[in-house]
């Protein structure tokens, strides 16, 4: 953030020469003593509820940590100055704002569970789901960064005095009080990227994402469903032609004092004559009628194949969008869940709390000390979260107060 910054003022400064540059004269020392310094740079940002968002942020080492879907929105007119003082300490600053939201990861438009707030990610490529969703609301306080310039003794004596002991040997120091309220913070633990969930659904995805997946079964359940239905219409047609043409043989034998029987799929199976004498089928007076017959029952024998196959493309079709449902589900769920997570100040909801902390940094390699330093000297705060559910059910709310972290300094170095 104190990059971005300075580039900004940077880059306003040298526009403002490059456009002036042509235009400048020697002042005489009369002129100059008539020049005072002017204040810093203000820079105000305002976010609209549409957001601005990044797609995906990779820390790699030899694996991976991704964050993904990041979006900001509700930033209204925050206000920030960057100012260096006669001592040569750079002093940012910012106003208070309120509503700011922050999303990280899956979000109720992600229909597919593509997203992760945070996922780790082998060399192979293989990603799990360590946090699913991440959203809060953010009250910022007006609040305050000075890096101090511990080559000035003399007029910053007050400040490095307050500084801890061992920031004092640094080239500079950071000092940073802040305040702020976090209305609402909820948060998904242990979830399934979308093809972890669609392992578990027994899904093959073949390279889709759920939600593609998902379509294209519906699809090929649309389809099976409609070639049900043409082949319960031939079935039909068949049964009428068969039971037509059984009738008229069954109408000519019987003229005759003769019978005929059928065989399970409709064709015939033989014809007797008045004797009980079985008559030779293709050679009798009745062949044609009997050809008929076995045509018509050839016909519904197929129709009911095709109604039997168009049912079980249903059966199969509905079974994989049951599937990529479940998988759907699973994707954009967690298995612990934080809910209604609130940070606020001493004097209750609806007050800041107040963080104080220092920043600095030590030369040499890590094990002569190297490394950045970080102290948080004051935290005046409750944490107070709604609900933890573990597995759908909910074990209790949470409330942890008077959080003093001053005895701890963090060191962060490479290896």
């Amino acid at each position: 953030m104190l990059r971005n910054k300075l580039a900004l003022a940077v880059v306003s400064l040298c526009s403002s020469f490059h456009i002036y540059a042509s235009e400048m004269q020697e002042l005489s020392d009369q002129q100059m003593s008539g020049i005072t310094g002017q204040a810093g740079v203000t820079i105000e940002i305002d976010i609209d509820s549409s957001g601005v968002s990044v797609g995906e942020v990779e820390y790699k080492d030899e694996g991976s940590v991704i964050l993904q879907n990041i979006q900001i929105s509700d930033v209204d007119n925050l206000t920030q100055t960057v100012d260096v003082d006669p001592s040569g300490n750079l002093i940012i600053a910012h106003g208070e704002v309120s509503g700011i939201k922050l999303a990280i990861g899956d979000s109720a438009a992600d229909a597919d569970g593509k997203y992760s707030a945070v996922a780790l990610k082998s060399s192979a490529g293989e990603i799990a789901e360590l946090v699913n969703d991440m959203a809060l609301t953010v009250d910022l306080g007006a609040g305050s960064t000075t890096i101090i310039n511990l080559a000035e003794t003399v007029s910053n004596a007050a400040l490095i005095a307050a500084l801890p002991l061992a920031a004092r040997s640094g080239s500079v120091a950071i000092r940073s009080s802040s305040s702020l309220e976090i209305t609402g913070f909820d948060m998904g633990l242990f979830g399934y990227t979308a093809h972890q969930a669609a392992d578990r659904a027994g899904i093959n995805l073949g390279g889709q994402t759920i939600g593609q997946f998902t379509a294209a079964a519906q699809s090929d359940l649309t389809l099976a469903q409609d070639q049900l239905v043409t082949a319960q219409t031939n079935l039909g047609s068949a049964q009428t032609l068969l039971g037509s043409a059984q009738t008229t043989l069954g109408n000519a034998v019987a003229a005759d004092g003769f019978t005929v029987a059928f065989a399970a799929d409709g064709s015939v199976q033989e014809i007797r004559d008045a004797g009980n004498t079985v008559i030779d089928i293709a050679t009798s007076a009745y062949s044609s009628d009997a050809a008929t017959v076995n045509a018509a029952a050839t016909d519904a024998v197929q129709a009911s194949t095709l109604v039997a196959g168009a049912q079980q493309g249903v059966a199969d079709a509905d079974s994989v969008v049951n599937a990529a449902g479940v998988a759907g589900g699973l994707a954009n769920d967690a298995a612990v869940k934080v809910r209604g997570l609130k940070l606020y100040g001493t004097a209750g909801v609806g007050s800041k709390a107040v963080i104080e902390q220092t920043v600095w940094a030590k030369g040499g390699d890590a094990a002569n000390g190297g490394g950045v330093y970080i102290n948080i000297s004051r935290f005046d705060g409750t944490l107070d979260v709604a609900a933890v559910d573990v597995g759908g059910a909910s074990l209790g709310a949470i409330k942890v107060s008077g959080i003093d972290l001053s005895g701890m300094t963090q060191r962060i170095y490479g290896h």
